[in-house]
């Protein structure tokens, strides 16, 4: 399968995502792709946060924060096993101007093409890969990331976010854990003793050097604190 792309339509998508990718995103808000404008996704997230919808994103899905964006596999597209989600990660892991994580539907009926995608999107491109098994963990999910390093008590824009998360601490440490377990070298153990010890994805990543370098070493504690602060 041929992935690579025009010179100068690949040119003007770089300039594109590098302008997008610097965007400023005010707290308390998500810039969205088009395509999910009025989708059960984007109306999941419109409860619990504001949504900038933006044609300039063209790749990327999802633009919680400056430096970071998401692609979302769906499970209707995990199961085509089409191409058009595979060039956007080609692309943007080629102008390297967002961080990228990958968020793929995982579910039963999707479950047997998720290796082919692990396959590429982790051991050829060296992307971030986390699995969901519904669209309403990646909403929690796609939450979790927008408040990595902000703080949600001074964050008046998201929308009963306390009983959000009293509903649904359970999930939310499952999906701390497993955004964590994606950081090279943290194992498991590390990643659940982290979660213990601090609680939460964002008291991770506002945590000190020292007090992680305390739980899971020096050179571990640098990679974490360089993966949830980049």
């Amino acid at each position: 399968m041929d992935l690579n792309d025009d010179p100068d339509d690949d040119f003007t998508q770089q300039n594109k995502s590098f302008r997008v990718s610097q965007a400023n995103v005010p707290k308390g808000h998500i810039l969205i792709n088009l395509r999910w404008k009025n989708s059960e996704l984007a109306n999941n997230l419109e409860n619990k946060i504001t949504l900038l919808y933006d044609d300039d994103l063209d790749d990327v899905d999802f633009h919680p924060r400056i430096g970071l964006g998401i692609i979302y596999v769906s499970e209707a597209e995990l199961v085509s096993q089409g191409s058009s989600f595979k060039r956007k990660m080609v692309r943007q892991r080629k102008h390297n101007s967002f961080k990228i994580i990958v968020i793929a539907e995982k579910t039963n009926v999707s479950s047997q093409y998720y290796t082919n995608l692990q396959k590429f999107c982790v051991l050829q491109l060296g992307l971030v890969l986390l699995p969901i098994p519904t669209q309403l963990d990646g909403v929690g999910l796609i939450l979790q990331l927008a408040n990595v390093g902000n703080n949600p008590k001074s964050n008046p824009f998201i929308k009963d976010k306390q009983a959000f998360q009293t509903r649904n601490d359970a999930d939310s440490k499952k999906m701390t854990l497993t955004i964590l377990q994606s950081i090279p070298s943290l194992g498991a153990m590390s990643a659940k003793l982290l979660i213990l010890n601090f609680g939460s994805l964002t008291d991770i990543a506002n945590a000190s050097q020292e007090s992680l370098t305390e739980l899971v070493g020096k050179s571990t504690a640098l990679r974490v604190h360089s993966f949830l602060n980049s």
